[in-house]
């Protein structure tokens, strides 16, 4: 699965990118932003991506001019209540230090909320990083009840308050990257294996209003929105 939008590619995880994933979440500066800080293993990185190959969890590398240069997931997916927790990581300062994390964001929210028309998206930030903390009340996140005292505590971003916050910066994107807003979404033949891919494909095909039209092409099924 690959969904772009603003120049910006999110590509469906897969096993061959599994080490460069272990180098980048092993990287100190990755590792102070996780409540996990304990070295992954090669081994421990196959079975963590085992664990995650069924409809619940869903991890994208993100294609920014041609690089890979993170990681954005949706896990613990509930598709009765239309809703994940969400998480993004980008271990080279270069890229977190512009806006590159921010359009990943505001078109992953756009895509969970807009698109597959989910109900809420949960993140957990450690008090440790004020910076992220900020970073995410900008977005519409709200602290979750019972949260107060926690060390990594749990935040709620729902559709009303995300395009509330952050609204203003969707639209003003296509002026900032010279890319239209216009979310594409490929399923590739290797994508039939991949439960929660299909999973995505069955959602985008039930009655949504915002498709524009679905095309065969030689790279797989193209959906546009």
């Amino acid at each position: 699965m690959n969904y772009s939008n603003f120049g910006i590619s999110l590509i469906n995880l897969t096993e061959q990118d599994l080490e460069l994933v272990r180098g980048w979440r092993n990287d100190p500066l990755v590792v102070r932003n996780h409540a996990y800080r304990e070295f992954i293993t090669p081994e421990m990185q196959q079975q963590w991506f085992k664990s995650i190959r069924n409809i619940h969890h869903a991890y994208f590398v993100i294609l920014c001019q041609g690089n890979k240069v993170g990681v954005i997931n949706a896990k613990g997916i509930d598709w009765e209540r239309m809703e994940c927790e969400s998480g993004i990581f980008i271990p080279d300062p270069a890229v977190y230090h512009t806006m590159v994390p921010a359009m990943v964001s505001i078109m992953t929210s756009d895509l969970f909320f807009r698109i597959f028309r989910w109900k809420r998206v949960v993140a957990r930030t450690l008090r440790t990083n004020p910076s992220v903390m900020r970073y995410n009340r900008s977005l519409g996140y709200v602290l979750c009840e019972g949260q107060e005292g926690a060390g990594n505590p749990l935040y709620e971003l729902t559709p009303g308050a995300f395009y509330r916050k952050a609204g203003k910066w969707l639209e003003a994107l296509p002026a900032l990257t010279g890319e239209a807003n216009a979310p594409v979404i490929l399923i590739e033949p290797s994508d039939e294996e991949d439960p929660v891919v299909m999973k995505f494909e069955k959602s985008l095909l039930q009655g949504n209003p915002l498709l524009k039209s679905q095309v065969e092409t030689g790279e797989g099924r193209r959906y546009l929105f």
